[in-house]
C-alpha cells in the first residue's frame, strides 16, 4: 500500500481523477455528499432530513446517465445555487465548485444551518427538474403544480430565452414556498407567481429596449448579492458576504424597476427605443414575446389601417400558457422579406438593413404557413394573410378563388398548408392594409406594438 499525502483536499481529488482515467470523475455534488454525512453522523444520516434532501438531489442528477452529462447538469445546478445562497458568481470549473461547496458548508455555524443548505439545494433541484428543464410546455412544479395561464406564459418565455440567471432569484421564492406552512403558504405561493411575472417583465422590457443583453446578468447578480442599501432593501441571496439576506417580493420588484427606469424613465422613452430596435436580429424569442403581449385581446384599429388596439378582455387572448407553445404562434414571420432583392417590395424598406427586423415588420405564423408565404410579393402575401384570417368557409373560398388573379399558384404542398390552416387573428390587420408595405407602416406599427406590449406587461413589474 502506498500512502500519498497532499497539501489540500482539492489536490487529493485532482490526483485521484488523474489516476482514475478508466472510471468516471466525481461531480462536485458527489464530493460534497460525504460532508453532509459527516455533519449528520454516519449512524444518524439515514434518519435525517439531510438524507431526504440528498435523495431528492440525486433524483434529478441520476437522470443523466452519461458522465459528461451528469457533470454538466451538476455544474448548471450549482451556479444558480451559489447565486441564491451567497450571491457569488460560481465558475464552471470543477475544482472551484468543489471548493465553494466545501468551504461554504464548513463555515456554517450549526447543524440546522447545514440541513437548510441541503434542503435549499434539494428544492432547487426540484425547481430545475420539474420546471426549468421539464420537457412539458406547461410544467408542473413539484409541490406547487401548474402555473395559471398568465404566469405559465411568463415562465415559458424565460425558459425559451434561456435566461438562466433568473433561476437563482426564482429559486429563492420557490424555496420559501416549499418551507412554508399554512396560512403563510398561500402568500408564498403568490409571491413566487408574482416574482416570475416581475422577472419576465423586467427581462423582456430590458431586452426589448436595448436589443442586446446590456449587462442584464450583472443586474440580477447585484440584486442577489448587494440589494439596494440606499433604499434599505436587503440582498435576495440567503447569506451574501457573510450577512443575512431576505426574500421580499416588494424589494425585488423595486430593485428591478429602479434599474429599468434609470434607462427608460417612462413609457414614451421605452416605446421610442423599442420601436427602433431591430429586435429579431438580437432575439427572436424577445420579438415573439412582445408580439404576443401586444396582440393580447387586440382588435382592428378602425382609424388606421394595418394597426391594432386593445379590445375587450377575453376577445382574443394570447398571453396564456398554451399560446407560447401553440403551433399557431410557432415562428416569427418577416412581412417584408429579409432578402433585399425580393420582388414586389418598396425599396425604402432596405435603405437601412435593420428595418426589416423591427417589430413593425414582424408577425407570428405557424412554421409551415411561414415557409409557404416566404418571399412572395406584398400583394400576394396580403392575400394569403386574408385567407388565414377568414372567419367563414365562404370567405376563405372566395379569397382562395382570387389567388390566380393575383398570379398566385398553389402547389400540392401549398394546398396541404392551406387545408390545415386554422384561424389566425394576427393576420387580420395586415390583410386590411391596402397600400404598399413601406417604411411608414413599419414605423407606425413598430410604435403601436411597443405601446401595447408595454401596457400589457409593465404592471407585473412596477411596484
Amino acid at each position: 500500500m502506498t500512502i500519498v499525502t497532499t497539501r489540500s483536499e482539492d489536490d487529493a481529488f485532482d490526483m485521484f481523477e488523474a489516476l482514475n482515467t478508466t472510471g468516471e470523475p466525481l461531480t462536485a455534488f458527489e464530493t460534497f455528499k460525504p460532508k453532509v454525512i459527516e455533519a449528520e453522523g454516519l449512524d444518524n444520516y439515514q434518519a435525517s432530513s439531510s438524507y431526504k434532501g440528498v435523495i431528492r438531489i440525486e433524483d434529478y442528477l441520476d437522470t443523466f446517465k452519461k458522465a459528461d452529462d451528469r457533470q454538466r447538469a451538476t455544474s448548471e445546478l450549482l451556479i444558480p445555487f451559489a447565486l441564491a445562497e451567497t450571491g457569488d458568481k460560481l465558475q464552471k470549473n470543477l475544482s472551484d465548485q468543489r471548493r465553494y461547496l466545501r468551504d461554504y458548508f464548513d463555515k456554517l455555524p450549526s447543524l440546522d444551518d447545514k440541513r437548510a443548505v441541503v434542503s435549499s439545494l434539494a428544492n432547487l433541484s426540484a425547481f430545475v427538474r420539474t420546471g426549468w428543464m421539464a420537457q412539458d410546455d406547461e410544467p408542473s412544479l413539484e409541490g406547487f403544480g401548474k402555473f395559471d395561464d398568465e404566469t405559465g406564459f411568463c415562465f415559458q418565455s424565460l425558459r425559451a430565452l434561456k435566461h438562466s440567471v433568473a433561476v437563482g432569484a426564482l429559486s429563492r421564492f420557490y424555496d420559501e414556498f416549499r418551507r412554508s406552512d399554512e396560512p403563510e403558504r398561500q402568500q408564498r405561493k403568490k409571491d413566487l407567481i408574482d416574482a416570475v411575472k416581475a422577472s419576465t417583465a423586467f427581462s423582456m422590457l430590458w431586452r426589448g429596449g436595448f436589443g442586446g443583453t446590456e449587462n442584464i446578468d450583472t443586474i440580477y447578480r447585484n440584486v442577489m448579492r448587494d440589494g439596494s442599501p440606499a433604499d434599505s432593501i436587503l440582498p435576495l441571496a440567503k447569506r451574501p458576504k457573510g450577512a443575512l439576506g431576505a426574500v421580499s417580493l416588494s424589494g425585488y420588484k423595486r430593485m428591478l424597476w429602479s434599474k429599468l427606469i434609470e434607462k427608460f424613465p417612462d413609457k414614451d422613452a421605452w416605446v421610442k427605443a423599442a420601436a427602433r430596435v431591430p429586435i429579431y436580429s438580437h432575439s427572436s424569442t424577445v420579438a415573439k414575446f412582445l408580439l404576443l403581449a401586444a396582440s393580447d385581446d387586440a382588435t382592428l384599429d378602425t382609424q388606421y389601417e394595418g394597426l391594432i388596439i386593445r379590445g375587450s378582455k377575453g376577445l382574443s387572448p394570447t398571453v396564456k400558457a398554451s399560446a407560447w407553445g401553440a403551433d399557431v404562434h410557432f415562428s416569427v414571420e418577416h412581412i417584408a422579406p429579409q432578402a433585399s432583392k425580393a420582388n414586389g417590395w418598396s425599396e425604402d424598406l432596405y435603405e437601412d438593413p435593420q428595418t426589416v427586423d423591427r417589430l413593425g415588420n414582424l408577425t407570428l405564423l405557424p412554421s409551415a404557413a411561414n415557409s409557404y408565404v416566404g418571399k412572395r410579393p406584398w400583394l400576394q402575401k396580403r392575400l394569403v394573410y386574408k385567407y388565414f384570417c377568414s372567419e367563414t368557409p365562404a370567405e376563405a373560398d372566395a379569397t382562395y378563388n382570387s389567388f390566380a388573379t393575383a398570379g398566385l399558384t398553389v402547389s400540392a404542398s401549398g394546398e396541404a398548408v392551406l387545408g390545415k390552416a386554422t384561424y389566425m387573428p394576427m393576420c387580420k390587420a395586415l390583410s386590411r392594409f391596402q397600400n404598399d408595405w413601406g417604411i411608414d407602416i413599419v414605423d407606425r406599427r413598430s410604435t403601436r406594438i411597443a405601446e401595447l406590449a408595454y401596457e400589457r406587461i409593465v404592471g407585473w413589474l412596477k411596484p
